[in-house]
């Protein structure tokens, strides 16, 4: 009996000190910056500075190229003394760079000024809202400005850019259903 009893307690503490080591080992992990988005959330939460993650991240978007990144995800810089200031990579290098941010050559003039739809079905009620507003008789130039009015919106991570007319006419062909731009811009 007393072997049993020593082989149960042998198998429970190898199971505690494996445990043990997994939370060892993902704390270690956490706290070397592989907490992702959640990590960064806490050490904002609890006001750790992330200034120099955040330029990273900035800059690793430029690098990359990724106009999203850059220009429209939205960031919360925590400073030293514990002020958050929220913006993006583009806001920040263009008001922040005595933090070291650093400006990027993405254009970000007419991705931060005009609205950017959540996937093409926002876009095209969007569209629709418009394109509902045209008059059978208006002049054509009148119909031509809300038919050609670009719109853009996000694709697979990617902005994408068409006209409403456009819009119009892929929904039409992947739904069957006629689309107000298909119809009115027609």
């Amino acid at each position: 009996m007393k072997d049993k009893k020593a082989q149960g307690m042998t198998i429970t503490t190898l199971i505690v000190i494996i445990l043990a080591v997994v939370v060892l080992a993902l704390l270690l992990f956490w706290f070397l910056g592989g907490g992702g988005q959640i990590g960064s959330w806490i050490n904002n939460f609890f006001g750790k500075p992330n200034v120099a993650t955040i330029s990273t991240a900035c800059q690793t978007a430029c690098v990359t190229e990724s106009k999203y990144d850059y220009c429209i995800r939205e960031r919360e810089l925590v400073l030293e003394d514990k002020t958050k200031i929220p913006g993006t990579c583009y806001i920040f290098a263009k008001e922040h760079s005595n933090l070291g941010f650093e400006s990027c050559n993405i254009d970000c003039g007419t991705v931060v000024e005009e609205k950017i739809y959540d996937g093409i079905i926002d876009a095209s009620i969007a569209c629709d809202d418009e394109c509902n507003k045209i008059v059978s008789d208006w002049p054509k130039a009148a119909k031509d400005a809300i038919c050609g009015k670009k719109v853009k919106y996000l694709d697979s991570g990617k902005i994408e850019t068409k006209t409403c007319e456009e819009i119009g006419k892929e929904r039409t062909e992947e739904t069957g259903i006629d689309y107000i731009c298909k119809t009115n811009c027609a």
